[in-house]
């Protein structure tokens, strides 16, 4: 008697469907880097080397440790430097506003700051790992279907902005160190009455407040914003089959109507002749069956899309709410150096791009999905339209994306959208107007 075994393959071990085991966290971490583009995963890896983001093996570990310690020392001691520099110069007896500003607003952006970056290192990198896992397996079954010839929203494009954007941001911060840099290493010449310190330790500072500041702000947002933009590419590719189906249900009626109309007129057979011979307009337009199962895979694609979307805001809801209040703040400071006597530029340059980053960026990424959704529901409604057979099919759907359109970057206190960019300048303007007024008013 002989006994064979069955060899069963890695695939078929896990749940079904080929999605991972519940607990299946090796299976899952691999996932994470399964993006459709190599520039997307690469991005993921850095945010992984950050420790923003869980993923294989002990990289992102040593990294959040690594990444806590840099941000807990740097982080302590700016704030502590604006606390004390507000301290003194209240002591000299300086005008609160002069004082205010010089000290960086007490320390208070980098409190905030490291407040968001700390919550992305405790409990923000797991929960973005997940939605990083599923949202990859969904583009996995999205790339069945046919791809846009030209679109700016494609997953190279996107992962290459995220790169462009990280080196942008590098660059423009350390641009405005070079003369420092020089003349603190001694290869040139200081100002009179500049402050001098050892070369090794300021750039060690300066290296440690550039990851506190980028890793703090921008990669926070861009993780949002890459996720985002991935799912806006997502539901494009569903829109894409929905307008191809659109187009097809309005040629079928275009082309039955005019059959029927030149059938009539040769033959002369009227509406009551036709119904005689069992033949209605119903039974003219009745759908192929290959249309009703496409919407049906359409709307459970996008249901899955609706998942993940609601997953991702709910994941970086605490991180996005920090954030938005530094880049609120930032704005308000960098109004404040219009009306200060010390014209830093330098300063200007560093964090404008920043602040820039931390609130049009998920700003505008919430709005192309809102724009891509509110496609798609018009596609829908076109569809059912030319196709009142296939009501029941798109109602569900329907229904899904005006949920989608209400609930959508939604963070409790407010909506990443748009407008909120609008609403937010306001609140700054005010600020500016207060902060004239101070000014005005310390003026001797």
């Amino acid at each position: 008697m002989q006994i064979r075994f069955l060899r069963v393959e890695p695939s078929q071990r896990g749940s079904p469907a080929g999605r991972p085991a519940p607990g299946d966290t090796k299976r899952a971490d691999e996932e994470d880097l399964e993006l459709p583009s190599g520039a997307c995963r690469s991005f993921v890896r850095l945010l992984s080397a950050a420790g923003l983001s869980a993923g294989r093996g002990w990289t992102p570990v040593v990294g959040a440790l690594l990444a806590f310690v840099v941000h807990s020392s740097i982080g302590f001691f700016y704030i502590y430097l604006g606390f004390r520099s507000f301290q003194e110069d209240q002591h000299a007896g300086k005008p609160f506003f002069t004082s205010l500003f010089h000290s960086n607003f007490m320390g208070i952006p980098q409190a905030l700051m490291y407040v968001s970056v700390v919550l992305s290192l405790a409990v923000g990198r797991r929960r973005y790992s997940r939605v990083i896992s599923d949202l990859s397996r969904v583009l996995k079954e999205l790339e069945l279907l046919p791809q846009p010839a030209t679109s700016w929203l494609r997953p190279n494009s996107i992962g290459t902005a995220m790169w462009a954007l990280t080196a942008g941001l590098v660059v423009s911060f350390f641009a405005t160190k070079i003369r420092t840099a020089l003349w603190m290493c001694g290869v040139a010449t200081p100002p009179a009455g500049a402050y001098k310190e050892s070369c090794a330790g300021w750039l060690a500072l300066t290296f440690g407040l550039a990851f506190f500041n980028i890793s703090s702000v921008a990669f926070v947002a861009m993780k949002f914003i890459l996720a985002g933009l991935l799912l806006a590419h997502g539901l494009q590719l569903v829109n894409g089959r929905l307008e191809a189906l659109a187009a097809g249900a309005a040629a079928t009626d275009t082309a039955t109507t005019a059959d029927s109309a030149a059938a009539a007129a040769e033959a002369g057979v009227t509406s009551v002749d036709a119904a005689e011979t069992g033949v209605t307009s119903a039974d003219v337009a009745e759908p192929p069956l290959s249309d009703e199962a496409e919407l049906r895979r359409l709307g459970r694609l996008h249901r899955r899309l609706s998942e993940v979307t609601s997953s991702l805001c709910s994941a970086m809801s605490p991180e996005l709410t920090m954030l938005l209040a530094v880049g609120v703040l930032s704005q308000v400071m960098l109004a404040a150096l219009l009306f200060s006597t010390v014209q830093d530029m330098g300063w200007l340059l560093r964090y404008l791009p920043l602040a820039a980053v931390s609130m049009g960026g998920p700003c505008e990424t919430c709005q192309q999905l809102l724009n891509r959704l509110d496609a798609g529901r018009r596609l829908l409604l076109r569809l059912e339209w030319h196709r009142p057979q296939l009501g029941g099919t798109v109602g569900p759907l329907l229904r899904n994306i005006e949920h989608d359109l209400e609930t959508v970057g939604d963070l409790g206190l407010f909506r990443l959208r748009r407008s909120t960019l609008l609403s937010v300048w306001s609140t700054i303007a005010t600020y500016i107007i207060v902060m004239a007024q101070f000014k005005m008013s310390e003026t001797p």
